[in-house]
């Protein structure tokens, strides 16, 4: 007899279900079973951990923000440049200063920018 391919062995389990007949080894069906939910539950053990690593680099960066916010309106741009970190971009740092605010800790107003000779309005954020 060959080795049985996981094709192979989906395939029978799906004739099973059709017909209600196995026409292979049910052990070496349930073994196979077996493996495949083993193999899954090591998936998405790995999952879960880079998760809960992802989670706690967003709790790093919401901190970091927070202990450069001053009294005064800072832009994005002048948060960004005191925080240390090459994956630090525009839309993380929005992201947490929204958390911010809608927690209590920073406020936001339009503050207006000297760019290029020109006086432009951008959203300043502070501590609250």
């Amino acid at each position: 007899m060959t080795k049985m391919t996981k094709r192979m062995y989906f395939e029978a389990i799906i004739r099973a279900a059709q017909t209600g007949v196995f026409d292979v080894d049910t052990n070496d069906v349930v073994a196979f079973a077996e493996k495949e939910i083993g193999l899954l539950e090591k998936r998405n053990e790995k999952a879960r951990e880079r998760a809960a690593e992802k989670r706690a680099e967003v709790d790093e960066l919401t901190t970091a923000v927070a202990e450069v916010l001053t009294e005064d309106y800072q832009t994005i741009a002048d948060i960004a440049a005191q925080i240390e970190g090459e994956e630090v971009t525009a839309g993380k740092l929005a992201a947490r200063l929204k958390k911010l605010i809608a927690a209590g800790e920073a406020e936001r107003a339009q503050v207006a920018v000297q760019r290029d000779g020109k006086t432009i309005r951008l959203m300043g954020y502070k501590k609250a």
